[in-house]
């Protein structure tokens, strides 16, 4: 939501370029665009970034984060036209988070809230008291 309470959608993106310089720039390389596609100047009248289709994502090099974890990602990167970059980018980006294994812990609805709020102290203090 936006300052005015008005539900917002976005689009993230992977600087490619950025990306592949290094762990430090990562967070750096995330990008945020409005939904639509359209990043825009002068109160909306002007538009500056055209995303709306794989070929101007690609031109601009700017990898969807939507594709990480679909099965899409190496028919998008094929299609990239640095191969070289590409190929950085799947290695030191790609690979990584789609092997990247997300920690949980399952409750079954039966979890009294003594029992949820015990683990999540656990989990959030790493164990200490």
């Amino acid at each position: 939501m936006d300052s005015r309470g008005k539900l917002m959608t976005r689009r993230y993106y992977i600087d490619m370029a950025l990306a592949v310089q290094g762990e430090d720039r990562i967070d750096d390389a995330v990008v945020s665009i409005p939904g639509d596609g359209y990043v825009r100047s002068n109160f909306g009248k002007g538009v500056v970034r055209d995303l709306t289709t794989p070929v101007k994502e690609r031109a601009e090099g700017l990898f969807p984060v939507s594709l990480l974890f679909g099965d899409h990602v190496m028919s998008w990167l094929f299609d990239f036209p640095d191969r070289a970059l590409a190929s950085e980018f799947n290695a030191a980006v790609v690979v990584p988070v789609r092997s990247y294994n997300i920690p949980a812990i399952e409750l079954d609805r039966d979890s009294t809230k003594s029992a949820v709020a015990t683990v999540f102290e656990k989990v959030n203090t790493g164990g200490l008291p």
